[in-house]
């Protein structure tokens, strides 16, 4: 449900297809929105299937949501320096519940204003 946008950067959005209704987006405010959606969403497919309206429950396993690309980004003045730090906690696309427990992340500092400027 992540998406990556050109002119918002990354949303919670999926697509909603409902019978005589062109698709639409539904996009979440926080990530927590978003998971509670897709847990209903699950749910509610197994009760489907359960019912006999759908021929198979939907697999979790299915909706597993990459991470590869999001970032935490936060900016600081630190000694007259404006500060961008941002970290790509998942970036080899590594999961949060992956086998060995470890994941590479990356962070980046750059300075904003004096552009270029050096750090000690």
């Amino acid at each position: 449900m992540l998406t990556h946008t050109l002119c918002d950067g990354w949303v919670n959005t999926w697509t909603v297809t409902e019978p005589g209704k062109p698709e639409h987006p539904e996009t979440f405010a926080t990530r927590e929105e978003a998971d509670q959606a897709l847990a209903d969403y699950l749910e509610e497919g197994c009760f489907s299937a359960e019912a006999g309206d759908l021929a198979e429950a939907p697999e979790p396993d299915d909706y597993i949501v990459s991470r590869i690309d999001y970032a935490e980004t936060a900016f600081v003045d630190w000694q007259g320096i404006e500060i961008e730090v941002s970290c790509k906690p998942y970036w080899l696309g590594s999961l949060d519940d992956a086998d060995d427990g470890f994941n590479t992340a990356h962070l980046e500092i750059r300075a904003l204003r004096p552009e270029g400027g050096s750090f000690p």
